[in-house]
């Protein structure tokens, strides 16, 4: 290939790649940046100051809200009409939780949960701790217990009540 051709080549595909990464910046059901203000619906914590644990569901017209576990998104979705009474179950774009060990956001069908390990979520009980493969997931519970669980399985159950306060 001559050499300007290298040139050409080269320069378009760093232009598609680009143009994809812009794409996919416009996605408009991406995850948000949580905001140091930002309270859960449903507890009133501040989610992020729990990284590890967040949660977040973005709906169909782009307004996102934010938990800090994967329980308080679970009750909150257990009893939509209690915690937001101007959205259904049909305006739920998408759902996102926070991978445990790495950080960044994981649609939450793709993630795999840990049920029923030592770990204590922000509101000191058990939860759901998120991640991104199965191999962690696996490596987390050989060090503080719990069952592997897809989002289908820890969403079908309804959740525990909210612990008083």
């Amino acid at each position: 290939m001559p050499r300007r051709w290298r040139w050409w080549v080269a320069a378009l595909t760093v232009v598609s790649l680009l143009a994809m990464g812009y794409a996919l910046s416009l996605d408009p059901l991406r995850p948000r940046t949580v905001a140091k203000e930002q309270r859960c619906p449903v507890c009133g914590m501040y989610p992020a100051l729990f990284p590890k644990w967040m949660a977040q569901i973005v709906f169909l017209d782009q307004e996102m809200i934010a938990f800090d576990s994967p329980m308080e998104m679970l009750r909150y979705l257990h009893d939509l009409p209690r915690y937001d009474k101007g959205r259904t179950a049909a305006d739920i774009g998408r759902i996102y939780v926070s991978d445990y060990m790495g950080g960044g956001w994981l649609r939450a069908e793709q993630a795999v949960f840990v049920a029923g390990s030592r770990a204590l979520d922000p509101m000191r009980e058990a939860d759901y701790p998120a991640f991104a493969s199965r191999e962690a997931a696996e490596a987390f519970t050989r060090t503080e217990g719990g069952e592997l669980r897809d989002y289908a399985a820890i969403a079908a159950q309804p959740p525990r009540p909210h612990p008083v306060r």
